[in-house]
């Protein structure tokens, strides 16, 4: 269960984190969110996989913490994402430009980090489970797919972040 609402709640942020930036940034600069979600979720499997012994002891502890970890990140990307000032006509051979979007881009990785602990946890506790979860896992991700462009003109950006954070 807790899976599945993961799976579907990141993958509409990341959709939504492709429009918002496709919309603050030069359209080809809003690619970089997939590159932010595969750094969030590789950093999340290289931590699980160093320290194993400590996530595992406690799997009920450190799954909570990482639902809240990703649940607030969620809350502060968002607000973060939506203020900081980013130059109109960004450069990457301006240094200045380069490492606006640096921040940016690690900031917006951050729930995706968490994300990816959860999702990497809950596959790699029980072996013989994780054929069940990772097909919820990639069912739920393609319903959070399809929500986002379908709710974006019911309730807007600010109701599907809404959407997925409430998820």
């Amino acid at each position: 269960f807790v899976i599945g609402l993961v799976a579907c709640s990141m993958l509409l942020h990341e959709i939504l984190l492709t429009r918002i930036c496709a919309l603050r940034l030069q359209f080809h600069f809003a690619f970089l969110v997939i590159s932010n979600c595969l750094l969030g979720m590789g950093a999340a499997g290289t931590l699980l996989s160093l320290k194993h012994d400590r996530f595992f002891s406690e799997i009920r502890l450190w799954l909570t913490r990482f639902c809240w970890g990703y649940l607030s990140a969620l809350l502060v990307t968002y607000v973060f994402l939506a203020r900081f000032p980013l130059p109109a006509d960004v450069s990457i051979s301006n240094a200045r430009h380069l490492l606006s979007l640096t921040v940016f881009n690690l900031v917006g990785a951050l729930p995706l980090f968490f994300a990816g602990l959860v999702i990497g946890l809950l596959l790699s506790a029980d072996a013989a489970k994780a054929g069940r979860l990772y097909a919820v896992d990639l069912s739920a991700a393609g319903i959070g797919c399809i929500a986002c462009p379908t709710l974006l003109p019911l309730i807007g950006a600010g109701g599907v972040f809404t959407t997925s954070a409430l998820l």
